[in-house]
């Protein structure tokens, strides 16, 4: 955003060429909210044909009105802070009705010698968009990690548990809530903690799929799972955690022990 507190006369008609050409939304006012600038960038992003339309229109035309209130406190506080710049998100209303939601960036400026409140708009719909499709993502991952006869997990490098399924919740006694950021030592006894652990750092240091039979007690005595451990990358292709599915094969054990 722009940076200037004091924009002196003959930098002026620079600096409004440069709001004017810039590719962010640039909106100046009075301290009390009468409007003097509003650069074409904010005029294509509302939908408008010019700046005129805009300064026609009352402030809940152009603010939506649930974020009248926090509008006006932050013009409020960039008042009151002088020079200091504050950012916050707010969502807009463009000239068909529907809702942009703009990051904001606020500060006090000098604007043809006058006291003014700069704010510079950049549009986050993509960046809403983008998050929406992340969220829509992980609870379709999550319901299908759920529905799954076999138990998943997921621990970080340091053993602290990220994700548990359902199945692995009815397993090791604790909701996944409960088990997140808590490590191995703090669910199991020593001596199963210390194989699961020997598991998972045979994984991080050789960054290859390990299967390993895992028992621990069960309410109908010793239960095994057949459990493939294997190395999650984060985008640098560091090894960022380890994920687990485990097969219940306790009664294929028991039915082996039985014929032998």
């Amino acid at each position: 955003h722009f940076s200037a507190e004091v924009i002196v006369p003959r930098y002026e008609a620079l600096y409004r060429r440069l709001i004017e050409n810039s590719g962010l939304g640039i909106h100046i006012t009075r301290p009390e909210g009468g409007r003097f600038f509003i650069n074409q960038a904010l005029v294509t992003l509302l939908g408008y044909d010019s700046a005129d339309e805009i300064f026609r229109l009352p402030t809940f035309q152009i603010v939506a009105r649930h974020e009248l209130e926090k509008s006006a406190k932050f013009r409020r506080m960039a008042v009151a802070n002088g020079g200091e710049a504050l950012s916050y998100e707010c969502d807009f209303v463009r000239k068909d009705g529907t809702f942009i939601p703009l990051h904001v960036v606020i500060r006090m400026i000098t604007w043809e010698g006058q006291p003014a409140v700069q704010r510079t708009l950049i549009d986050l719909s993509l960046r809403k968009e983008a998050e929406k499709a992340l969220r829509e993502s992980e609870a379709r991952i999550r319901a299908v990690v759920d529905h799954s006869p076999t138990k998943i997990h997921i621990k970080d490098t340091e053993g602290r548990y990220v994700l548990v399924n359902r199945q692995a919740e009815s397993l090791f006694g604790v909701t996944d809530e409960e088990v997140r950021g808590k490590t191995t030592e703090e669910i199991f006894p020593d001596a199963v903690a210390s194989k699961f652990i020997q598991h998972d750092q045979a994984v991080i240091a050789s960054g290859k799929v390990v299967e390993e039979e895992e028992e621990w007690p069960g309410e109908d005595g010793v239960r095994t799972y057949l459990t493939v451990k294997f190395p999650i990358a984060d985008a640098t292709g560091r090894i960022a955690a380890v994920g687990a599915i485990g097969n219940d094969i306790t009664e294929c054990k028991r039915a082996e022990a039985a014929l032998n």
